[in-house]
Formats: structure tokens, C-alpha cells, sequence
């Protein structure tokens, strides 16, 4: 059976951990759509809920959620994302403070970072989303993006890597995470898909969590605006049985 998980039209909700703290790490939840074109009356009466949570966290002792106008981490965003003419999640985040490095290398800063975990209440197989808004802006932020698992995956031109973790191997146009070529590529978040990659999991075997790890790899002390970047989720969609 098909399902779309549609962040704006779902009734996605978001509750933080601990109060006071509304772009901090939390649980957000919102129930998929099956896709009922095809399907019988009985099929899609004996057709059971499936639930997609989304749950954030930050690790090392830098990062931290932010809101940036009507931006705002972990909610749905405000308009259109990456050219695809729907909205999507919001992973919104900045350093807290410019006036230190969070690493002298690529490695060090991957350790503070915020990372978003998917989770299916049952497992569902031909997951496919897109991450929108890859981009970078020199003296501020060099986005660094992570996905977890065994997927394929198509991305603009001016993107390069593989989505796996940095390691004390160069990166290359095949290692690394997802990253622009460029280190001053800034687009517009609602209507660019030149920092768009789209991740497939395929039909083989079923999977029940998917991490996103969001990192900053800006080098230097003072980084503008504390290094604030973002990046957005689209909608979900994907196969899984009913019951």
C-alpha cells in the first residue's frame, strides 16, 4: 500500500523536552496518508494507522535549535521548500556563541550537531524524501548533511559526497556527507533546487528508523550570525502494509 507523509497537511505537531525551550530537542508526531485510489472498501476499512514520529537531539556542547523570522527548527516551514512547491520540516540551528571554534577540523565539528531521527510505527519500504537547501555561505556556515542506511540518491549538480560521516580520509566526490562544491553558494530556500538530494531506500527490506545528521563545517572563530544555517525535510512517501 502507498502512503504520503504531508508535513503541512498531516497534522504534524511538535513538543519540546523541556519547557521554555521551544527549538530545543523533542518529539514531534503526525499520522500518514494512505493512498486509497485502487483500493477496495474492505481493504481500506482493515487498513491500521501508521504513525511517522520525528524526534531531534544535539550532540557535543555547541549546537542548539534556532528561529529566524517565521522560520523555525522543527516546525513546518512557512512556505514552499527547494523549488518543490510544498512545504516541508524546518532543521533550523546555530552555534549559541561566534566567539570560539567548535574544532579546529572537519572531524571535531562533526561532534555538534543536530540529528533528526525518522521513525515508522511499522516498517515501510520505498522511502523517499528530499533534503532541500544544501548550500553555504563563507564566514558563516558550510552545511554538512548525513543520512543513514542503504540508499540510493540523486543530487543537484552543485552537490557532492555520499551522506556517510567524515573520517581521517580526505573527502572525496564520493565520501564524505552531503555538501556544496562551493564555500559562498547561498540559495533561496523556497525557490532553489540547487541544493536539493533525494534519497531513496528502494523495496528490498524494511526499515523502521532513519537518522539526519545536520552539521556545520564553517572553520574559525566569529562566524557570522553564530553560524546559523538550515536546512529542509520534504514529504515522505513510501509503501508498507496495512496492517
Amino acid at each position: 500500500m502507498n502512503y504520503t507523509l504531508n508535513w503541512a497537511g498531516a497534522g504534524y505537531s511538535f513538543r519540546p523536552n523541556a519547557t521554555g525551550a521551544p527549538t530545543g530537542a523533542g518529539l514531534g508526531t503526525a499520522p500518514a496518508t494512505l493512498t486509497t485510489q485502487g483500493l477496495t472498501a474492505s481493504q481500506i476499512a482493515a487498513a491500521k494507522p501508521l504513525v511517522v514520529t520525528a524526534t531531534n537531539a544535539f550532540t557535543g556542547a555547541r549546537m542548539r535549535g534556532a528561529t529566524s523570522g517565521s522560520y523555525q527548527n522543527m516546525r513546518v516551514s512557512p512556505g514552499n521548500i527547494g523549488g518543490l512547491r510544498s512545504r516541508g520540516l524546518t532543521l533550523l540551528q546555530d552555534l549559541g556563541t561566534s566567539s570560539s571554534s567548535h574544532g579546529a577540523t572537519s572531524l571535531v565539528r562533526q561532534g555538534h550537531s543536530q540529528v533528526l531521527t525518522l521513525g515508522f510505527n511499522r516498517p515501510v519500504k520505498n522511502l523517499q524524501f528530499t533534503v532541500t537547501d544544501i548550500d553555504s555561505a563563507n564566514g558563516q556556515y558550510q552545511d554538512r548533511l548525513i543520512v543513514s542506511g542503504t540508499r540510493t540518491f540523486t543530487f543537484a549538480s552543485a552537490l557532492t559526497g555520499n551522506g556517510t560521516p567524515a573520517t581521517t580520509q580526505a573527502a572525496t566526490a564520493s565520501t564524505w556527507p552531503f555538501r556544496n562544491t562551493g564555500t559562498n553558494s547561498s540559495y533561496d530556500p523556497a525557490t532553489s533546487g540547487a541544493g536539493n538530494v533525494t534519497v531513496n531506500y528502494g523495496p528490498t527490506t524494511g526499515v523502521s528508523t532513519v537518522q539526519v545528521t545536520f552539521w556545520n563545517d564553517q572553520a574559525g572563530n566569529n562566524l557570522d550570525n553564530n553560524g546559523l544555517q538550515g536546512i529542509f525535510i520534504s514529504d515522505l512517501t513510501f509503501t508498507a502494509m496495512t496492517c
